[in-house]
């Protein structure tokens, strides 16, 4: 009681001795499995109890969804009987039922993941008891699926750095490889967010060249560089001499001094002075990995900038070690702020000017663009199933604003988000109907 007089009510000794009653009413919640507890600046129902779930044996402390009751202030304002009755509304049988099954689902889902990464799921689940937090019990679960979900990527990156340098054994390596052998060659790791410069840096040095090569993930990708790099001009005021070669077409360029491709198609033959390779990151790839393995590996330039995503950093690492290949890393923040929004947009009509819906199929896309049309928005496509010409206007519309929406696979999550002036694009939503698609809200 005396904890309880501390916590929820000192104003003075006459309503101490009021709250006496109530006091037993509270003894009752506690006997039932719940407690009345003020911290954070709230007062609030917090359910004990535990599951078992595939041998696991797990206690919890935890605020149910409707838990939160009210703040120190409006609660010394109610009276007993209305403290009872919100009480009463929230500490019932069903609420209590509710959260331990929430409870069991979760730790069979953690244990699960537990068993597939090798990790104790004890290490994660521990908190569940011992975490003070006036949180609901959704908030905490979020936040041991973010510890696992980290600790799942960082022994990924060892396991898959590990792997990388025990794979290359450059005895091995095709005569093709040949050329790059014999050079000395430095890597440069540009890693980064989206939106933190690292491509425009790489791109730079390779357009400063003499000669050099770009190597992309996707077509569309080596079309749009390719452009790039033929708008440059040099101080003698002739623009660049470059070629495109990809899987699917070939311009080939009289006298060229730098390519634009994408990775599976890299002359290791032919010595330049720099390459970049793009979607650094892809070295984990199950089904390409191996492309970008050997782009690194066999790439024939003085100096290889290595571009891509924070993670890819250990096995770049790994690769240069094998390689015996100095490397500097360079990691690069993101130059405007990003957020997620708030909620899904869900309705098709919060589209806005200047969004992007990423769709999972050519049908899909489809199905939005004639949608999102009825809505009097023009709208852009990208999928890759367009011919190349195509998909480099329709990506050119948008980006110039004469399109107001672009509906696309998930070819734009590669790189292919030069966006509208003054647009920066943030985290994706699903929305609850209408197919399976992602929207991007500036």
């Amino acid at each position: 009681m005396n904890q309880y007089r501390n916590n929820l009510d000192s104003d003075s000794d006459k309503q101490l001795g009021d709250n006496d009653a109530f006091l037993e009413h509270d003894l009752k919640l506690v006997a039932r499995g719940a407690e009345l507890v003020k911290l954070e600046g709230r007062v609030f129902l917090r359910f004990s109890g535990a599951v078992r779930v595939d041998g696991l044996h797990v206690e919890y402390r935890l605020v149910p969804a409707r838990g939160v009751l009210a703040k120190p202030s409006k609660w010394r304002k109610m009276d007993l009987g209305a403290r009872r009755a919100l009480i009463e509304e929230r500490a019932t049988r069903d609420a209590m039922d509710d959260l331990n099954q929430e409870v069991e689902e979760f730790v069979r889902e953690v244990a699960d993941q537990c068993e597939d990464a090798g990790f104790d799921p004890m290490l994660f689940l521990h908190v569940l008891e011992e975490l003070e937090t006036s949180e609901p019990a959704e908030y905490v679960f979020g936040r041991i699926q973010q510890r696992l979900e980290h600790a799942v990527e960082r022994e990924q990156e060892e396991r898959h750095a590990a792997r990388t340098k025990e794979s290359i054994n450059l005895a091995e390596y095709p005569a093709s490889f040949e050329a790059a052998r014999k050079m000395a060659r430095r890597f440069i790791a540009l890693l980064g967010p989206t939106n933190s410069g690292k491509t425009h840096k790489a791109m730079e040095a390779l357009a400063e060249a003499d000669s050099g090569v770009y190597l992309a993930p996707l077509r569309l990708l080596a079309l749009e560089n390719y452009e790039r790099l033929q708008n440059v001009v040099r101080e003698d005021g002739e623009p660049l001499a470059v070629s495109l070669i990809t899987g699917e077409e070939r311009r080939l360029a009289e006298n060229a001094t730098h390519v634009a491709s994408t990775v599976e198609m890299l002359d290791t033959k032919t010595p330049v002075q720099v390459a970049v390779i793009d979607e650094i990151q892809m070295l984990a790839d199950r089904d390409r990995g191996a492309a970008w393995t050997a782009a690194v590996c066999g790439a024939p330039a003085s100096v290889v900038y290595l571009v891509g995503a924070p993670e890819a950093r250990r096995a770049i690492e790994a690769l240069a070690e094998r390689l015996e290949c100095p490397l500097e890393v360079h990691v690069l923040k993101r130059k405007a702020p990003l957020s997620m929004e708030p909620s899904a947009v869900r309705k098709i009509r919060n589209l806005r000017r200047g969004d992007a819906v990423i769709a999972f199929s050519r049908r899909n896309v489809l199905m939005w663009r004639d949608m999102i049309t009825e809505m009097g928005l023009s709208v852009a496509t990208v999928y890759g199933n367009l011919s190349p010409e195509v998909r480099r206007a329709q990506a050119e519309r948008f980006r110039e604003g004469q399109a107001d929406i672009v509906v696309g696979t998930d070819a734009i999550a590669m790189g292919l988000n030069r966006l509208p002036p003054k647009k920066s694009y943030l985290g994706a939503k699903r929305p609850a109907s209408q197919g399976e698609a992602m929207i991007q809200k500036p």
